[in-house]
């Protein structure tokens, strides 16, 4: 070869790319061989393989290399010169820290139909191994239709936090998940349950928009008797709890059987906390409704007035999941009322 064409690639370059990605993905040269002979299906011996590695590989190689390092063979070769793996996310698939996510889950979430469900939809979301922490996620509308998702768990190693990234299977939709690891998940333990924030699109007609929500994971199965408490953490609270006198009352009716204990909670409560009066006016009402009734309205005063009145709302500006409920609600959860995990097959169902 002639020494002006060396310069495409040398090999120094292509070895300290190959170890670069194997100290970020936490892998040994003996965790190499296993993967590329066992696993791709490489037949190189075991002393050969750190000398492939520090000279131009062959294509076959090559292939075998991207494969088992799951990398591109156009990084590899410095054609892509932006790695994947990123600083500040744990790339090592197989630490404790990942190993404890494998496994079946239940998985609930509110329908995003209407702003005001009343029921939890109930779906299965498994975190396998292979690949790089594949997550697959199946959401049953009826017996023979569903929709399946195929996405990738990466963690952080910065904090302690992880996400799920996820793509529809035959249709154009997306979500995206983000959790903290709470203090009952610990490294040397299973992952039992996740509150996590969502973001993907609204269903039940054609005109989908973006939309922002919570979902639980769970690997035992939720008794129904206990799916209020499951209701009132997948909405988006925040510190403060927005209620009426009348939803108080009838709180400490359900949980408190004591009257007298509920008559003097209730008027700490009130003692305590200001009581506010607010309107809930529909937005279709101020945009529609009043630009109809009043010819003197333009279209500007009503945005500003929009504007303003959302402003001044009694609306948040995020919702943050606290790693503490996790574990509080879980403790509420698995209080005898959990059974055991029963999730069923869905391979017999069709695609929504």
């Amino acid at each position: 070869m002639k020494d002006e064409n060396k310069k495409f690639l040398q090999q120094e370059d292509f070895y300290k790319r190959v170890k670069n990605i194997m100290v970020q993905r936490g892998i040994t040269t003996d965790t190499l061989y296993s993967i590329i002979t066992k696993e791709i299906g490489y037949d190189i011996a075991k002393n050969n393989l750190n000398l492939y590695l520090q000279r131009v590989p062959n294509v076959n190689f090559l292939i075998a290399l991207s494969k088992a390092l799951n990398i591109s063979t156009d990084y590899l070769l410095g054609i892509d010169s932006e790695s994947p793996y990123e600083t500040g996310f744990n790339y090592k698939y197989e630490s404790k820290k990942y190993k404890k996510y494998e496994g079946e889950y239940h998985f609930y979430f509110y329908p995003t139909v209407s702003n005001s469900p009343t029921n939890v939809q109930k779906a299965h979301m498994s975190i396998t191994l292979k690949n790089d922490y594949h997550v697959k996620l199946l959401i049953t509308a009826d017996i023979n239709r569903r929709k399946e998702y195929n996405g990738k768990l990466l963690l952080s190693d910065s904090y302690e936090v992880g996400y799920i990234s996820l793509k529809g299977k035959g249709f154009g939709e997306m979500v995206y998940i983000s959790f903290c690891d709470p203090s009952l998940n610990f490294d040397n333990a299973q992952v039992q349950f996740i509150i996590g924030a969502m973001l993907s699109i609204s269903s039940g007609d054609l005109k989908r928009v973006p939309v922002m929500s919570r979902c639980i994971l769970c690997r035992p199965d939720i008794d129904e008797r206990k799916f209020d408490g499951i209701k009132a953490h997948l909405k988006l609270n925040t510190k403060y709890i927005n209620i009426t006198q009348d939803n108080i009352k009838k709180s400490l009716d359900a949980a408190i059987d004591n009257y007298n204990l509920r008559q003097e909670i209730l008027n700490r409560l009130q003692s305590a906390f200001k009581k506010k009066e607010y309107y809930v006016i529909e937005e279709s009402f101020i945009i529609n409704t009043l630009l109809n009734d009043y010819d003197d309205l333009t279209k500007k005063e009503i945005m500003e007035l929009l504007n303003n009145m959302r402003l001044h709302s009694l609306s948040n500006a995020n919702s943050k999941i606290n790693k503490t409920v996790d574990t509080r609600l879980y403790q509420y959860l698995i209080n005898d009322c959990l059974d055991e995990p029963s999730i069923a097959s869905e391979d017999d169902v069709k695609d929504i």
